[in-house]
């Protein structure tokens, strides 16, 4: 944490003021310290001014960060040791005599790089650090941080809070003292550091008091500096050095948004003095200018507020968060586990067992054996669907669950085996989300067992029935909810749950393996379940794929096998006739999705067949062929086919009636379309993806949101009918709430109306995103999140779609400020959760790869999909092409998280998740873009030459523009080129954007150096003039000059590398040179990778080129956003058959 202006701990009033630090410092300061290289081998002391050159040292926006072992401070005239507390305005040491002498080493950030950058996760060993002599000068702050830092999932083991100093030149995290100015140091650092775990410990519970302090103490990890654990002593011997640092802090402008918590904690309030008055948070001033407010509505603001520093303004009346009552808080306290000193349930005994009482046989014979309805134990009546406390021995803790039915075995010979229960499990909501889920709430899980019902203590327990949105934490337990899989469904959805006396897990599982069963082989049989899929005679089939054993360097794993079923065999084997893809050229770019018969035939296991295939025998118009991926169609020549050749009737008339409800589901979309809402639309990626996937006409651009006027541009000029607004979607919010006109794009008033069906949102990602070399611990587009949220809570859509970078999962709330650790583990996923099932939402979550959903490109996104409660949840899609080369799509926030489709077997140890049924290839970079005009680039300075391809002057202030008499240097090729140019009416070249940005004249002669087996390495001498390239001292230097950093050219068989806003050979995601030809990739070929259509146009003149490049790069692939709309457009269809069999 840095320190604003105006902190308690300031330098001596007759020193100039310093220039206010800022949130936090650029990580390319924190590794490209230079100086450490030399003197790490030298062993030369530095002096601050090593640190940097002429004045950057006193800009603070580049101040490096270092961490400090073995130091002293000092007073240089009297040479007596001085500790930072007497930087105060009544010191004896004048602040600028205060100076000081350490070993140091340049803070490097913990960072979990994601898709952008290419990286794995390489974070910093602290073991392995170079530490050399410095001596420090001119200290004229120091602070301590009051932010909670977590270490794995328990918010109590920390194992250290950072106390820091500042100079003029850069800022100090202090480790170790020097030996003998530890003791000195230690009357400083105490009280300091036992102000930091009250506030901490009162910031997680704020319930806390001083008993409970005395047990959580043990937890804490053995001091580093006093060489010892704390005790409740310590806290009670230095209670007024405690009260002291705590006041400082209360009465801090920077600890404003903790005032609510800590002045009413009774931890707090212990170590106060009993005039301390309980200070209120200040009030926001009516004139402050709201731009530089963050607005949220009441329910997230009431989940939000404990975790975030920057202050929040509710726009509607906050709810006050009410306590439960003493009658109500033995069940939330049952939700913590047992100490091992507390006494466990007693063995059963005889008068016990003849308690045991079977009121109604359910299901059972006349004897006493079988399931039962209720039973009496103890005197105390359980019947079934009871919710129970149950003491688990193993793990000593208390477990929530429904009872299903009760058993009785007299075959057992213990009376503690002879009468069970059937439970349906329940888990805590802090069990899964952390300190983040509501205490109150139980999710049911698909889990049941058998127990003794001698383990069930206590009289049954009623659950409260919540009314959503939850304006107010419910005071009795409550399950909304069942969780499987990093998902959130609610028990309305499983109606099978009230049927009395059986088990409705139980029944989930035996209904997967039926799914999943296999008909035993019958002589003339024409169908036969196999998998769980019933597959007739002439059906058309997909075969499972198979892959290498080393799938590491697979980039593309191939495609699904087609085939048609002629015979099932009594032996359980399948005869097939085997067909192949057609292949597209100019004359047909679709005859890829056309079977050709091969006139060979092949004898399969059953478990070879994966899924049918919807092979039509007419070639359906191309638009469908373009909008479903599944969808094949036979070959006009009947040369190769079987005699007899015939396709499945029953198959054949299900595909005739899906395509006739899908029309009957188009048309009442049509009448009443959903009405959408992009709050971060950018250049409209994500949205043009859920039009295609939800169908023409089914959806409706009500509104689009982007505070950069080139996106809102660009999405206006494409999307004609929408209401587009430059502004922040804070703005909006407000706008919306107060129900004040905002002025459009246009220039015209719009009062907005009270009706939205579905909220996409790409909140801004550069707190996250790995590429971002400045991101800040709190980054002011994290809060964006909430605004999100509070647009959800606003207008209740009927589903909201979140898209962000994967790093959005691992975002840790309460971190550090000075850098992103510590904090609780995903706590921005978990906050989100927490608020959307508090309005009532239905929610999953996961990661998925573009590059599955015929993307060019490798670009893995994480996804939020929310349905309410009368609508089905959305799956995520299945992957439709063939891209191996993928990184795990997990998420370490859910360890049972899986992906939902059949995968391939692979004997690899890669997580690569493929799946077993493919249905096209991978697109590559050449496939995407060679109908394209190719052109190289030449220095201004040239002149024109002959040559194929031909090449244009490039400019690096105005670009490569070439020019053309056509708009394509061919017919399409593919499907995916013919899909680009679909909606195009005979456009010019000049309308495709075919331009690159402009380089220095030495850059265009590098790019032409380049081949595919060479980079940045191959230039020669002339890259030594460029100091990222060339320099030893530059971050490429240090590491030895390793390959593939800069100046990569891509690969025609290969994909592009994650599209993003910085296009340059020396950037950090470099692998933007044309494959074959001598210059970057242009703005039209970004285009392609990313899925737009060519009619497509980016804002901006042709000469501005930098903006277009940014559309491009931080939009969502259009394909991911259509795969994602056919996923919601299905469920939509299932609610649409499901409201017709209601009537």
């Amino acid at each position: 944490m840095r320190p604003a202006r105006g902190s308690k701990r300031s330098h001596n009033a007759e020193t100039p003021d310093p220039p206010s630090p800022p949130s936090s410092p650029s990580k390319r300061q924190r590794v490209e310290t230079s100086p450490f290289s030399a003197v790490a081998q030298e062993g030369d002391a530095l002096t601050e001014d090593d640190l940097v050159s002429g004045d950057d040292g006193h800009d603070d926006s580049k101040k490096p960060i270092f961490w400090l072992t073995d130091f002293e401070f000092h007073d240089p005239q009297s040479m007596r040791f001085a500790t930072p507390d007497e930087l105060s305005s009544d010191s004896r040491v004048h602040v600028s005599d205060l100076v000081g002498s350490a070993m140091a080493s340049p803070l490097v950030l913990d960072s979990e790089w994601d898709d952008e950058s290419g990286a794995g996760d390489d974070g910093e060993d602290r073991q392995s650090r170079t530490y050399v002599p410095l001596q420090l000068g001119s200290v004229f702050r120091s602070s301590i941080d009051l932010g909670t830092e977590y270490i794995g999932d328990s918010p109590w083991q920390l194992d250290r809070d950072h106390i820091w100093v500042e100079t003029f030149h850069a800022f100090y995290l202090l480790l170790v003292p020097r030996h003998d100015y530890r003791k000195i140091y230690a009357k400083f650092y105490k009280p300091r550091r036992m102000s930091q775990i009250v506030v901490q410990s009162a910031l997680h519970s704020h319930r806390l008091d001083i008993s409970a302090f005395a047990k959580h103490l043990s937890r804490y990890a053995k001091d580093s500096i006093l060489d010892r654990r704390w005790t409740l002593k310590d806290f009670d011997s230095s209670k007024s050095d405690v009260a002291k640092s705590l006041l400082e802090e209360l009465d801090d402008e920077r600890h404003a948004h903790l005032f609510d918590t800590l002045a009413v904690s009774p931890l707090v309030r212990h170590f106060l003095p009993k005039w301390a008055p309980c200070r209120a948070a200040p009030a926001q001033d009516n004139a402050a200018d709201d731009e530089a407010l963050q607005f949220v509505t009441p329910i997230v603001y009431r989940h939000a507020r404990p975790y975030f520093r920057s202050p929040l303004t509710v726009i509607d009346p906050a709810t006050t968060r009410r306590s439960p009552s003493a009658g109500e808080e033995s069940d939330i306290e049952d939700l913590v586990p047992l100490a091992l000193s507390e006494s466990r349930p007693t063995s059963p005994t005889a008068s016990d067992i003849q308690q045991l009482e079977v009121e109604l046989d359910c299901a059972c014979d006349d004897t006493d054996e079988g399931h039962f309805l209720e039973a009496t134990v103890n005197g105390c009546v359980y019947r079934a669907h009871d919710v129970v406390k149950v003491y688990g021995a193993k793990r000593r803790e208390w477990w929530f669950g429904r009872v299903a039915y009760f058993i009785k075995d007299s075959s057992r010979k213990t009376p503690t085996e002879r009468f069970s229960a059937h439970i349906e499990w329940f888990d805590r909501a802090s069990a899964i989300l952390g300190p983040l889920g509501c205490p109150t709430e139980l999710f049911a899980l698909l889990s049941c067992g058998n127990i003794s019902v001698f383990e069930i203590r206590g009289p049954p327990i009623i659950l409260t029935q919540p009314s959503y949105p939850l304006a107010t934490e419910p005071q009795g337990l409550f399950c909304t909810y069942l969780y499987s899989s990093a998902s959130f469904v609610h028990l309305a959805r499983y109606p099978g749950r009230c049927t009395p006396g059986t088990c409705f897990v139980c029944g989930v599982h035996a209904q997967r393996e039926l799914d999943a069963r296999t008909d035993e082989p019958s002589l003339g049989a024409s169908s036969r379940r196999i998998l769980g899929v019933v597959y007739h005679l002439h059906d058309f089939v997909f075969l499972r794929r198979r892959l290498p054993k080393d799938t590491r360097n697979l980039l593309d794993g191939g495609t699904s096998r087609i085939a048609q079923i002629v015979r099932f065999a009594p032996s359980g084997k399948v005869h097939l006739f085997m067909f192949v893809r057609g292949e597209s050229g100019p004359e047909d770019p679709f005859a890829e999705r056309m079977v050709v018969p091969t006139a060979k035939t092949k004898v399969v296991a059953s478990d070879e067949l994966v899924s049918r295939c919807n092979v039509r025998a007419v070639r359906p118009s191309d638009d469908e062929l373009v909008h479903n991926p599944w969808l094949f169609f036979v070959a006009d020549e009947r040369e190769n086919f079987p005699e007899n050749f015939s396709m499945c009737k029953i198959c054949h008339s299900d595909d005739r009636n899906r395509v006739e409800l899908s029309d009957a589901f188009d048309a009442a979309c049509m009448r009443d379309p959903l009405l959408v809402l992009d709050p971060y639309c950018g250049a409209g990626g994500l949205t043009l993806g859920l039009e295609r996937g939800l169908g023409s006409g089914c959806t409706m651009t009500q509104y689009a949101i982007d505070i950069d006027r080139s996106a809102a541009n660009t999405f206006q000029s494409n999307n004609p009918d929408a209401t587009v607004f430059h502004t922040d979607a804070n703005d909006f919010l407000v706008s919306r709430v107060k129900n004040h006109p905002l002025t459009t794009l246009t220039g015209e008033p719009r009062y907005l109306g009270a009706r939205i069906d579905l909220i996409c949102a790409g909140v801004p990602c550069q707190g996250h995103s790995g590429l971002n070399l400045f991101r800040k611990a709190e980054h002011r587009n994290n809060n964006q999140l909430l605004t999100a949220l509070s647009l959800v809570e606003v207008y209740r859509p009927r589903y909201f779609c979140l898209e962000n970078v994967p790093a959005i999962a691992n975002w840790r709330l309460q971190h550090n400020r000075l850098f992103t650790e510590g904090g609780i583990p995903h706590g921005g996923l978990r906050l989100a959760i927490s608020i959307l099932l508090a309005l009532g939402y239905q929610i999953r979550v996961g990661l998925l790869q573009a590059g599955h959903y015929g993307t060019p490109q490798g670009r893995r996104r994480f996804f939020l999909l929310a349905a309410d409660r009368n609508s089905s949840l959305p799956d995520f899609p299945h992957p439709t092409a063939s891209f191996a080369a993928s990184r795990h799509l997990r998420l370490a926030a859910f360890s049972d998280l899986t992906v939902p489709w059949p995968e391939v077997a692979d004997d690899s140890e890669d997580d690569t998740h493929l799946p077993s049924c493919i249905p096209h290839s991978l697109v590559t970079v050449q496939s995407a873009i060679d109908d394209l005009h190719g052109f190289d680039w030449r220095p201004a300075t040239e002149h024109a030459k002959t040559s194929d391809p031909p090449s244009f002057p490039c400019l690096a202030s105005e670009g490569c523009i070439p020019s053309f008499s056509t708009a394509y240097a061919s017919l399409p090729q593919n499907t995916y080129q013919a899909c680009a140019r679909l909606s195009q009416d005979s456009p010019s070249f000049h309308d495709l954007q075919h331009v690159t940005t402009g380089c220095p004249p030495d850059i265009v002669q590098n790019v032409a150096r380049m081949n595919q087996s060479t980079d940045y390495r191959g230039i020669g001498p002339a890259r030594r003039q460029d100091f990222m390239t060339g320099d030893p001292t530059s971050a490429t230097g240090r590491k030895g000059f390793a390959s593939g950093i800069y100046y990569q050219r891509l690969e025609s068989d290969g994909i592009f590398s994650t599209l993003v806003t910085n296009v340059y050979p020396t950037a950090t995601q470099s692998q933007v040179i044309h494959p074959k030809q001598n210059r970057l990739i242009s703005i039209r070929e970004m285009a392609r990778g990313q899925g737009f259509p060519d009619s497509y146009r980016f804002d901006g003149s042709i000469r501005d080129m930098q903006r277009q490049i940014v559309d491009v790069g931080n939009a969502v692939p259009v394909p991911l956003g259509e795969a994602i709309g056919r996923e919601i457009r299905a469920a939509m269809l299932k609610d649409f058959v499901e409201q017709g069999r209601a009537h």
